[in-house]
């Protein structure tokens, strides 16, 4: 990773976060206190970074399953797309949720492989005060990637398209209007000048994904207008190389 990628200012406890958020006004210190979430216990044989890409099925679910996750295996039309079926999540990582913003079952598949690389992410998220996370989908079959002949990782339920963070104390941030410095190709883990509030919370916790190499494709809101409301994280197996844009 390049240092360029490394030159955000890293916020290491949930006291930075109630100083970044209230530099803007967005909740009271109070609240924030509030957010610390009780001791647990570190999480168990986790792989680090990319090397969750790359697990077979059976020592991903065991994984999982030592971690506590409930989960229960999707049976849809569209299970022979996803390898081992597919998952669908029935309750929080680590004590962070994952909820899809709509109603389709179907959207809300993961592969086992992101299902543990959001565990993964999820002491990060904590740090933060993070109690869940919803996206606009993780599962949408012969998806490809815009404009292009490429599939997407989100064929294969491989990708999550993270737009809301919310907080214990009821705070949401939504990517569409909270992540201000977006400018057009600009690396999104470069710590914009002056950055406060929202906006730097939302691109740290993504950044300190990025500096874990939990995810191996990042589609910010830098990128193009198709990712002005969300953030897409992908795991891909079998590469060498990142791509964050």
């Amino acid at each position: 990773m390049t240092a360029a990628r490394r030159s955000w200012v890293s916020l290491t406890s949930l006291a930075s976060l109630a100083c970044v958020l209230l530099g803007v006004g967005v909740v009271p210190a109070q609240a924030n206190q509030a957010q610390r979430f009780p001791a647990e216990p570190p999480l168990r044989d986790v792989p680090a970074g990319r090397a969750i890409a790359n697990l077979d099925d059976a020592a991903c679910r065991s994984i999982l399953r030592a971690n506590g996750t409930r989960a229960t295996i999707y049976r849809g039309e569209e299970h022979g797309r996803v390898r081992g079926s597919g998952l669908l999540l029935r309750g929080p990582l680590n004590g962070v949720r994952f909820e899809n913003a709509g109603r389709s079952e179907l959207h809300a598949v993961v592969e086992c492989r992101l299902a543990l690389a959001l565990l993964a992410w999820t002491p990060i998220l904590r740090e933060f005060g993070v109690t869940r996370v919803q996206h606009m989908s993780t599962f949408r079959p012969n998806a490809h990637v815009a404009g292009t002949s490429r599939v997407s990782g989100h064929a294969s339920a491989l990708a999550i398209d993270f737009r809301y963070l919310e907080f214990a104390d009821g705070t949401r941030l939504d990517v569409l209007t909270d992540w201000t410095s977006r400018e057009r190709g600009a690396d999104p883990c470069v710590h914009p000048e002056g950055e406060l509030g929202p906006s730097a919370v939302l691109r740290r916790v993504v950044c300190r994904a990025v500096e874990a190499d939990l995810f191996q494709v990042v589609v910010s809101p830098h990128h193009n207008d198709a990712h002005a409301n969300h953030v897409h994280l992908e795991v891909r197996p079998d590469v060498t190389w990142s791509s964050i844009q």
